[in-house]
């Protein structure tokens, strides 16, 4: 992964846009899900206009990190780095910047694989986040996909959207019993990090899901839970998602420690599995 200060050059353009009202969380920057919504706009316009056999592979695999904000107004321009053949260095990497000032707001790097041959969609690491966090897991999130999503490039704005609801719920759960609201309290949290691992595709007219958190770790600010997105009974598992959730102090812009003592969290009473 490149450092935030090193800069799209060399990358094709393949989104340009503008943060609208309607995109911002309360906090009053972007949210999570349109930085993933801007990526998977400019992967749409790289399939329809590029010469790559982009029909042969589907998205296994997303890592997001998140470096700056962007507030309403701020002009988005997403690039594309795409290897000269893509079934031999299945990956794409890209980076959401703003126009005007040229910060980097997100790295992004896309791992594919050959829709034909059916390449597994759990790597190991993937594996491992599961096998040690589902004995500490609990219902976090629950709700529909519908219309249905496109999981080549729509599929990262859906998981994001629900991995916002579910960092919050966990958030919330985690506090509960001591002095911290999330409305009422300066102290907030951001999504540092996000990696997704696709697992089946959503199909039908609408599709439930039910989300299963754990909390994998965590350290004096910030908190890594792992989420896994599953249909009902769970019967098909849609997504892994680890996120790396940091806590901040919204006046000073600055990173705080966790507003609550996380020893004291209700790990093994929630569990529902």
């Amino acid at each position: 992964m490149n450092t935030p200060e090193t800069g799209p050059e060399g990358m094709a353009v393949h989104h340009r846009g503008i943060v609208m009202p309607w995109e911002c969380d309360d906090m009053g920057h972007l949210n999570i899900r349109f930085h993933a919504a801007r990526y998977g706009q400019a992967l749409g316009h790289f399939a329809s206009v590029g010469t790559h056999p982009h029909r042969w592979t589907e998205r296994i695999a997303d890592r997001f990190v998140f470096f700056k904000e962007a507030r309403v107004g701020a002009r988005l321009v997403c690039s594309l780095d795409v290897p000269p053949c893509l079934t031999a260095a299945p990956a794409i990497s890209g980076c959401l910047w703003d126009m005007s000032t040229g910060d980097i707001l997100t790295r992004i790097e896309t791992r594919l694989g050959l829709a034909a041959a059916q390449t597994s969609r759990a790597p190991s690491d993937a594996l491992s986040w599961t096998n040690e966090a589902m004995d500490r897991e609990w219902t976090s999130a629950m709700g529909m996909f519908t219309p249905p999503v496109d999981c080549r490039f729509g599929m990262a704005e859906r998981i994001t959207g629900v991995v916002s609801d579910a960092n919050a719920l966990a958030v919330l759960e985690l506090s509960g019993g001591s002095d911290y609201r999330m409305t009422d309290s300066p102290i907030g949290f951001v999504v540092a990090e996000m990696n997704i691992v696709y697992g089946a595709a959503v199909t039908g007219d609408a599709a439930a899901f039910s989300t299963k958190t754990a909390l994998l770790g965590h350290s004096r600010r910030s908190l890594t839970f792992q989420h896994r997105i599953v249909t009902p009974r769970e019967a098909t598992e849609i997504a892994v998602v680890r996120s790396i959730c940091v806590f901040f102090d919204r006046r000073s812009r600055q990173a705080a420690p966790i507003p609550f003592d996380i020893r004291n969290a209700p790990l093994g009473v929630v569990s529902s599995r």
